[in-house]
């Protein structure tokens, strides 16, 4: 009966009194402690020094439902510095502790302040070295974003939208994408875009050389009959690849397409000349007929 009693007194001391501390994992009536100092109204487990309404050292928190962390500042603050207004506007901050007070994961809430023309929630995570690695961003009623960054700080992988347009950049010139493949690689041709499927576009703007040197007045063109040979022989146009290379490495969009050019401006120099020849033989029928 003693021993009941005992055990009600104690919870209904723990419960009544908000400043006591559970000092020690190793249970007991004993280890339940008065505040020291007395004006400290926090509540420690495994310490009698707690610096926060609930400090847990050496040990984990388990919650069976739902854990609520609300915090946030008015608007109107006036911070000294940027550091000043993220120590008031931390909400959540867990990992190891960083050289800069703050763990590898961390929220903030910004309120409108001297600072910040539009409250902003910010969160990051951080490697070990203290460098940023990831951050998502959202201002009220307005842009919002996020970033992968490498360990020099730069941004790899950037992405923004503003409500209305939605911009995704890989910011380094050595960058890959890849749609249903990882693989960017073709015999000895690299690409940046890699897609296993079909591609639709409105347009595509392909830079490459362009074929105005079939203009030039020392290009030669090869005259008709050995153009008929040549296609006789092979059984396409010259410089063009041959359906078993187009079957086995794909077609170069650009170089194709400068030599379907090459092949335009040859084509319209092969009708001057035979328009030329034509109009030749006209004057000389006129001269004919004229003489009769």
């Amino acid at each position: 009966m003693k021993t009941k009693k005992l055990s009600l007194l104690l919870l209904l001391g723990v419960s009544i009194n908000s400043s006591a501390q559970i000092y020690s994992g190793t249970g007991g009536a004993g280890q339940i402690l008065a505040n020291s100092p007395t004006t400290n109204k926090n509540v420690g487990i495994g310490t009698n020094t707690p610096t926060e309404k609930l400090h847990v050292k050496n040990g984990n928190l388990k919650v069976e439902g739902v854990l609520s962390v609300i915090k946030g500042l008015p608007n109107g603050q006036i911070f000294a510095n940027s550091d000043d207004r993220n120590k008031k506007s931390l909400v959540f901050d867990a990992g190891n502790l960083l050289p800069d007070s703050f763990g590898t994961m961390r929220f903030f809430d910004f309120p409108v302040s001297n600072l910040n023309a539009t409250p902003q929630v910010n969160f990051s995570i951080e490697d070990r070295g203290n460098y940023r690695r990831f951050q998502y961003y959202a201002d009220l009623n307005g842009e919002g974003g996020f970033q992968l960054l490498n360990k020099n700080q730069e941004a790899m992988l950037s992405f923004q939208e503003n409500g209305s347009t939605a911009k995704l950049s890989l910011l380094k010139p050595d960058s890959y994408l890849g749609i249903g493949t990882n693989s960017f690689v073709d015999g000895s041709d690299v690409y940046r875009l890699s897609v296993k499927g079909k591609i639709r576009a409105e347009e595509i703007k392909v830079y490459n050389t362009w074929a105005d040197y079939v203009f030039e007045d020392d290009y030669v063109l090869k005259p008709l009959n050995e153009v008929e040979k040549y296609i006789s022989e092979n059984n396409r146009l010259e410089n063009f690849p041959s359906a078993k290379e187009i079957e086995e490495k794909g077609l170069s969009l650009g170089e194709i397409t400068k030599i379907q050019q090459e092949k335009i401006e040859e084509l319209t120099l092969y009708l001057i000349q035979q328009n030329k020849e034509i109009e030749n033989l006209k004057k000389k029928f006129e001269e004919l007929q004229n003489n009769k």
